[in-house]
């Protein structure tokens, strides 16, 4: 009865978990394709630790791997509250700074790549 409980519980999920994943690899602007890139990882794992739980009798990891996503989605969406501004939805100075050294950091690394090269 266990795996049928988890199979109609989970149904519905993972066929939302699918077609955001499909969504994402759609979508051309970058907020939508993070969006729905946190609605795949929301659901994959307690998928995983609930057949985890149902697999290993007396392993109650099932609420740990879905706190565990509420947090990262959570927190993904404290990030955009920090970062984007409301009105147009555009990175602030602080999220300009943060990409323009990530992006020098990588011209750097390639840099010293090719003259080992």
């Amino acid at each position: 009865m266990l795996p049928f409980y988890f199979l109609i519980l989970f149904a519905y999920i993972l066929y939302l978990s699918i077609k955001a994943g499909y969504l994402s690899k759609k979508a051309k602007n970058y907020l939508y394709q993070k969006e729905y890139k946190v609605i795949v990882r929301f659901s994959f794992l307690p998928f995983i630790t609930a057949l985890i739980q149902i697999t290993v009798d007396h392993l109650l990891i099932f609420n740990l791997g879905l706190t565990y996503s509420i947090f990262i989605v959570y927190n993904y969406f404290q990030q955009n509250l920090i970062s984007l501004d409301p009105l147009t939805k555009i990175n602030n100075r602080e999220q300009l700074n943060i990409y323009l050294t990530m992006k020098m950091k990588e011209n750097h690394q390639k840099k010293i790549f090719i003259y080992f090269y």
